[in-house]
């Protein structure tokens, strides 16, 4: 519902995220959380079949893919002991991965430090979108 997304809206340009704990651009979020809506069933259909999801990106699209994957991270997180089958060595951290090229700055010191496992983001020489801050 939209109202779930609007009640977690901060006064500012800055939306939680994170466990309550880290924070997002607002409109990168919003995009990464309908993105989630409409497509978590699928993948964790997919998940359970012991695919591995990559999310890809490139500038504005880069920064909603890493928090569509933050989200997604944090869903299996959530619910590894209805993914994670007896007989398999199933690993969260092969699970997800996300790649942002030319992403800009989009998420608060937080949630950059639990993203480190798995977001790997390039940069071209002196871009400036991906240096630029939301501050």
């Amino acid at each position: 519902p939209e109202s779930d997304s609007e009640e977690s809206v901060d006064a500012g340009d800055w939306t939680p995220i994170f466990r309550g704990e880290g924070l997002a651009v607002c409109g990168m979020a919003k995009a990464a959380v309908n993105l989630y809506r409409e497509h978590i069933d699928v993948l964790s259909l997919l998940a359970n079949k012991s695919y591995r999801i990559r999310v890809v990106g490139h500038s504005l699209g880069g920064g909603v893919a890493t928090l569509f994957g933050t989200l997604i991270k944090c869903h299996f997180e959530a619910e590894i002991s209805r993914i994670k089958k007896p007989d398999s060595s199933f690993d969260l951290g092969q699970l997800i991965h996300v790649y942002g090229y030319a992403s800009p700055s989009c998420v608060d010191g937080a949630l950059s430090d639990y993203q480190q496992s798995f977001v790997t983001t390039v940069v071209l020489h002196d871009d400036v979108v991906p240096r630029l801050t939301p501050t």
